[in-house]
């Protein structure tokens, strides 16, 4: 390998061909639920390429899945030529395609409608996509797309396509597991360094993507652990539009990193870079979109950006007390019934109003004065925006952190019952404020800016 070798990583373009239709009432209902800026794409897909093309050093770029909406045909073609942009520059791009780059029948937005428009069948994405990645391959599997290349001298990359059975299976079965193992064994023969791209997290993003729904692939625990005795140490993933990194040691001592990155085309809208020095050492670098051309009411990308991710969680949560059978179907596993909506509704409506001073003086908890006006629900959603950016900064020592965990401490009783209830299916709640810990402050590897060293 000559090195360092740097590449570029974007995820979860989504890109929408905005003549298809993405205004009106049913597209701004829409939008309140959304994190990803849906009729903003093209620009901030400009933006993010003008940015890539303007590092003359940095050749390749890897995308790994869900380039589109949802699979409108119009949609791919109009990516297409961006990526050609990319192209001209002088890059050189490797994509995986995901369950959102096709579809039979999509909609656009229209009005009070949405209306249906051109798909695009799974089987045309090898044919669009065709320059990116799988024509100039070193190995290909036809029945899943999944594919081996050669992106450097002595780097080699694992293209995998974890669509599964496209329905609740999202990962790789024994069938595609054999053929992973045989490109591990070829790259190592070869001498190269390798590392894999696929759209789904091998390793939950953080402790509470475990419990929910199409977070991480199927199989996770026991998929990842046999990657990394194969010898597969690192895997850069999407979906989740979330920044973390995050790793599994195996019994026999092989570990295995997850890098995932968030959406291009949302809070908090990441370019990594990824720097090999040498064949153990791995720099990342994250960024964001710093402006993008659109009517942003005075704002800035960033606060943008944060500011309609905050706008869809605060949806969220009113929607708990609104609509709690919808609230539960959101964030329920696939095929599991609602539960508790007397209880979802209950929290909802509390959260509207209750300010973390009332809930001090309730649990008999001194709360610092620079946080007694704050309301619960206004924590709730910076609580989650942090863990979506990545470094949730609340740690061990923060008043926040302190707070959180007193107030857990008054529901001792409570919670002690609930360990041992739910900490049988779900070994992450066997210790709840632990669990809350590692949710509202990184205290171990950082999600954004950090040096791996490999075995």
């Amino acid at each position: 390998m000559k090195t360092p070798f740097s590449f570029f990583l974007i995820t979860d373009t989504h890109y929408f061909e905005n003549s298809l239709g993405a205004e009106g009432p049913e597209y701004d209902r829409f939008n309140l639920t959304e994190q990803k800026c849906l009729a903003e794409t093209g620009s901030i897909i400009d933006s993010a390429f003008d940015t890539l093309c303007a590092d003359k050093e940095v050749q390749t770029v890897l995308i790994p899945g869900d380039l589109i909406f949802d699979g409108e045909k119009e949609s791919h073609l109009g990516f297409i030529k961006k990526l050609e942009k990319l192209t001209a520059c002088g890059k050189r791009i490797y994509v995986t395609t995901a369950g959102h780059d096709y579809n039979d029948n999509p909609r656009a937005f229209k009005g009070e409608e949405r209306i249906p428009v051109e798909g695009t069948s799974r089987e045309e994405l090898l044919t669009l996509y065709k320059d990116y990645g799988y024509s100039d391959c070193l190995a290909f599997n036809e029945r899943t797309y999944s594919y081996a290349a050669s992106i450097a001298d002595g780097v080699r990359l694992l293209a995998l396509n974890c669509d599964g059975d496209g329905k609740h299976f999202h990962g790789f079965d024994e069938e595609h597991l054999k053929w992973i193992k045989e490109q591990i064994d070829s790259a190592k023969a070869a001498g190269d360094i390798f590392f894999a791209m696929t759209h789904y997290p091998v390793l939950p993003g953080s402790p509470v993507m475990s419990m929910v729904g199409d977070a991480v692939i199927s199989n996770w625990r026991e998929t990842a652990e046999t990657l990394a005795d194969w010898g597969l140490q690192l895997v850069f993933t999407g979906h989740m539009h979330m920044q973390s990194v995050n790793s599994i040691t195996t019994a026999k001592g092989n570990t295995l990193w997850d890098v995932c990155t968030g959406s291009l085309v949302g809070c908090p809208a990441s370019i990594r870079k990824v720097t090999f020095s040498d064949e153990k050492k791995v720099k990342i670098e994250s960024s964001r979109i710093e402006e993008f051309d659109w009517d942003k009411n005075g704002m800035t990308a960033d606060e943008y950006f944060t500011w309609r991710f905050e706008r869809m969680i605060r949806t969220t949560i009113d929607s708990m007390a609104e609509n709690p059978e919808a609230f539960a179907r959101k964030i329920a596993k696939k095929g599991s019934k609602s539960k508790n909506l007397g209880l979802i509704k209950f929290a909802g409506n509390t959260m509207q109003t209750l300010t973390l001073g009332k809930l001090g003086r309730l649990l008999f908890i001194k709360v610092p004065s620079d946080l007694k006006g704050v309301l619960v629900k206004d924590l709730g959603v910076e609580l989650v925006r942090n863990m979506f950016e990545g470094d949730a900064p609340y740690i061990p020592g923060t008043p926040v952190h302190s707070l959180i965990m007193k107030a857990l401490k008054r529901f001792r009783p409570v919670i002690s019952t609930l360990e041992k209830k739910l900490g049988e299916k779900n070994p992450e709640l066997s210790d709840i404020p632990a669990f809350v810990s590692s949710l509202i402050g990184n205290s171990g590897v950082p999600d954004n800016n950090l040096e791996l060293t490999l075995n």
